[in-house]
């Protein structure tokens, strides 16, 4: 098989040479590229306006992409990243022309990265079901502070909705997904543990976020089951809702929930959320 060359690509906006090169020369030139990254992320951060590209033609070069991506990772591995859990990868075809890929490079908002960050640390990095006690809940108006019994001893979490008018009880699920009448006591136990739904435990019962429902149609909105699913909720429920409640540099800085609410969220959009934080977390 003959060693890939790569001609044709375009880093950070401006046009590259068409002249093929060899594998060596583009690693080389790609570490470059990470290293100009890593000196804009080391700037004092007001927000994330780190955004680097490289964009390649595939069918002039012969190149594969598993080949190109291997390359970044390898030059993102070796550079001085002082928080690469906070750094996303993501590879991006041209809809009018696949064999056009971009790779990008981003570093996820510090805010985004906060909390989900204190549950893992409080949960000894483990992906495991954490109950809470209530501390407070001030209405819908905003969220409230619970307690979680982690592994490593308890941490307080601030949440995002109100566990009392914005969460609904295991039989109001039922009722809602049961739409002839017949209600099924065990049905939100049974999807909560299929990660279709999200469910908290507070104390000793499950409450679930109202967001997820589409109660006109008696259903869980079909967006929010594939993205608890993908995230395997049950396995990580408040680290889950913390995703849905935070702002997403891939959805132009809005949140995923606010994006399902008014029906514009789509699955792609969460396959690429859910892909790029599993990249950049790793």
């Amino acid at each position: 098989m003959a060693e890939p060359r790569i001609a044709g690509g375009r880093a950070v906006g401006a046009l590259v040479g068409d002249l093929p090169k060899s594998p060596l020369e583009w690693q080389r030139e790609i570490t470059s590229v990470v290293s100009s990254f890593e000196s804009a992320s080391r700037r004092p951060p007001g927000g994330i306006e780190v955004d680097f590209e490289f964009r390649f033609d595939l069918r002039a070069t012969g190149l594969a992409l598993p080949w190109l991506t291997d390359a970044f990772r390898a030059a993102l591995d070796a550079a001085d990243l002082s928080d690469a859990s906070g750094v996303v990868m993501r590879a991006l075809f041209d809809a009018s022309d696949t064999d056009v890929v971009t790779i990008q490079l981003r570093r996820l908002p510090r805010a985004t990265r906060a909390t989900r960050a204190v549950l893992a640390e409080g949960a000894g990095g483990a992906r495991a079901s954490r109950s809470a006690r209530r501390l407070a809940d001030p209405g819908s108006t905003g969220g409230g502070a619970v307690e979680l019994e982690t592994a490593t001893g308890n941490l307080t979490y601030e949440s995002p909705l109100s566990l009392s008018s914005e969460t609904i009880s295991s039989m109001e699920v039922s009722e809602i997904l049961s739409p002839s009448g017949n209600v099924n006591r065990a049905l939100a136990n049974a999807k909560r543990k299929a990660h279709q739904l999200l469910g908290l435990k507070v104390g000793n019962q499950y409450r679930y976020p109202l967001f997820q429902f589409d109660r006109e149609r008696k259903q869980i909105r079909p967006v929010a089951e594939s993205a608890n699913r993908l995230m395997e909720s049950d396995l990580d429920p408040w680290g889950t809702l913390d995703w849905w409640f935070t702002e997403n540099p891939l959805i132009d800085d809005q949140r995923p929930v606010d994006r399902l609410i008014a029906q514009t969220l789509t699955e792609a959009e969460v396959q690429l959320m859910v892909a790029a934080e599993q990249m950049g977390m790793d």
